[in-house]
């Protein structure tokens, strides 16, 4: 008998802390993250069949889980409509964590609510790496170029891509995951003195490394909400910091020839007399949707249809390169037709109206980030965003179920 409760028992330690672990790697290395994953489920299949108590299917057969589910299961449907079978299944891979991270985090281990407090830290965790490894890098490399400017921080080599480089992965994906951190960490309701301002210190480092990131939808998003969020409470004190956090780095970043040019760039794009790339390629997509309106092109066949349109209107560069959509709302009409709009719509307003009855702010303020973004990016045809979505769902979902037990 000892022996079993020892076993079952080390067992949920090695689960729980795989689970930490694939929060704590996600902005660090998709590798590793991805093979800890496996790990997990590998656990989980484990766990399932050894100990009736560990999992609970009802948990899973509501609507805000099965809604995750069906962004996994929309792809196996895709390949009813697909004439290339090899890049349909790929497709389904990187859609996986639609299904397994909603499987994980509903666990009856779960129900215990210090276990999602350890994975609000993992996160933190995680965060708080992906600042320091990329700050010791940037320095190492100012140390052998004898350069310390703090402009300098704010060149093409220190920031967007050059700062992501690092990690391996997108500026915007990692943006998504400082500003869930950003929106733990803020200390609204902290009354310890010392943790506090370690928690406001840990937020102004974060907010300079969005900053530094140069994701453009991300930032504007950020400081639009950050600044209705301290108006809205008077937090003043907050405010003027931040303002300060916000003036040093537009001073550094603005004097920075690359940073302002982006800047401008995305600024022009609303002007009449400019022609832009990325929504000259969103038209192009959007004839694709007008082509193939019902049930779109299915699972594995859009990749050939974009660079079939490229090379109709000219776009050479994003035919060699085989960019995507960059609007996820767009990749699913065309992957998907009306039905993947439906899905993608009902999806984000179902976890917004759970988010705001029971007043998930944190929750909300992240699935906006992540609206927002998918607006100029396709954030589900990435492992990363495919992953950080399945787990602020999860959690979601984890605080509905608390709420209906109460």
């Amino acid at each position: 008998m000892y022996t079993k409760y020892s076993m079952a028992s080390r067992l949920k330690n090695i689960y729980l802390i795989s689970i930490f672990l694939v929060l704590i790697s996600l902005p660090l290395s998709m590798r590793f993250n991805n093979f800890v994953l496996g790990f997990s489920v590998l656990l989980f299949i484990i766990r399932y069949f050894k100990d009736k108590n560990f999992f609970q299917p009802k948990r899973v057969l509501n609507i805000n889980t099965m809604l995750v589910v069906s962004l996994c299961l929309i792809e196996v449907l895709g390949l009813l409509n697909t004439e290339n079978l090899g890049k349909g299944i790929k497709e389904i891979e990187s859609s996986l964590s639609f299904l397994f991270i909603p499987l994980l985090f509903l666990s009856n281990d779960f129900n215990d609510k210090k276990n999602i407090e350890y994975c609000y830290f993992s996160i933190i965790i995680g965060s708080t790496l992906l600042v320091l490894i990329s700050w010791v890098c940037i320095g190492m490399s100012f140390i052998a170029k004898y350069d310390f400017s703090i402009t300098y921080l704010f060149s093409n080599e220190y920031t967007y891509i050059g700062l992501a480089k690092y990690v391996g992965a997108h500026p915007s994906y990692l943006s998504l995951i400082i500003i869930f951190s950003i929106g733990l960490l803020f200390p609204v309701n902290d009354r310890n003195y010392k943790r506090r301002n370690v928690r406001i210190g840990l937020v102004c480092i974060h907010i300079i490394f969005l900053f530094q990131l140069l994701s453009r939808a991300a930032i504007l998003y950020f400081i639009f909400v950050a600044l209705l969020f301290l108006f809205k409470k008077r937090l003043w004190k907050h405010l003027a910091l931040i303002s300060l956090v916000f003036t040093f780095i537009t001073y550094h970043g603005y004097r920075n020839e690359y940073t302002k040019n982006r800047i401008d760039s995305f600024v022009s794009i609303f002007k009449e007399d400019t022609k832009s790339w990325r929504f000259e390629r969103m038209k192009l997509m959007f004839e694709i949707f007008e082509e193939n309106p019902i049930i779109g092109v299915g699972t594995g066949d859009i990749s050939n249809f974009r660079k079939d349109k490229y090379l109709d209107n000219k776009h050479f560069f994003a035919a060699d390169k085989n960019y995507n959509a960059h609007n996820q709302l767009l990749e699913y009409l065309t992957t998907f037709g009306v039905i993947g709009g439906v899905l993608y719509f009902s999806i984000f307003f179902n976890f917004f109206y759970r988010c705001y009855k029971l007043k998930l702010w944190v929750y909300m303020f992240v699935l906006g980030a992540i609206f927002i973004i998918s607006f100029t990016e396709s954030i589900f045809e990435r492992y990363m965003g495919v992953e950080f979505f399945a787990i602020i769902t999860s959690l979601i979902v984890i605080k509905t179920l608390e709420n209906n037990n109460d």
